[in-house]
């Protein structure tokens, strides 16, 4: 009769299982790399304000042209043009006179790398103004929203 000791056999089990195991592995790596990536320089574009709104009546529109100076070598999306008075010391209230129609379309348009563009906006006082409003030089809020493209 042969005698193993117990010991033996765990030790052969564990090895054909630990042999075994790796037999049935499958290689997988995993690698990251730094690229450098180099950014364009970006301007804010130059918006100027050709001209002045006079004579605006209620219910009354008048034309503003804007023009937009894109000095980057990318190209520009004016996304939309928006804006409104602020309230007057002598009690013509807030967005009494406003830009419009403020769509996101409405005054889009692409402005080519180190180019410009003339954009015409609507300048409208609300139906709904006073007297409160009549002879006041009110302060028009003009905001551009731009994007690079």
């Amino acid at each position: 009769m042969i005698k193993v000791r117990a010991e033996t056999i765990l030790v052969t089990v564990s090895a054909s299982v630990l042999i075994g195991g790796t037999a049935w592995a499958a290689y997988t790596w995993t690698h990251t790399t730094k690229v450098p990536v180099v950014t364009a320089k970006a301007t804010e574009p130059a918006v100027t304000v050709l001209g002045d709104v006079d004579g605006l009546t209620p219910g009354g529109t008048k034309k503003l042209r804007v023009r937009i100076e894109n000095g980057n070598t990318f190209p520009v999306k004016v996304a939309k043009i928006a804006g409104g008075s602020a309230a007057t010391e002598g009690g013509c209230p807030a967005w009494a006179v406003r830009v419009t129609p403020a769509t996101e379309s409405a005054y889009a348009v692409t402005i080519p790398a180190r180019d410009s563009r003339t954009v015409t906006v609507k300048v409208r006082m609300e139906q709904w103004a006073d007297q409160k409003c009549a002879g006041q030089t009110l302060a028009l809020d003009l905001t551009t929203y731009l994007a690079g493209v």
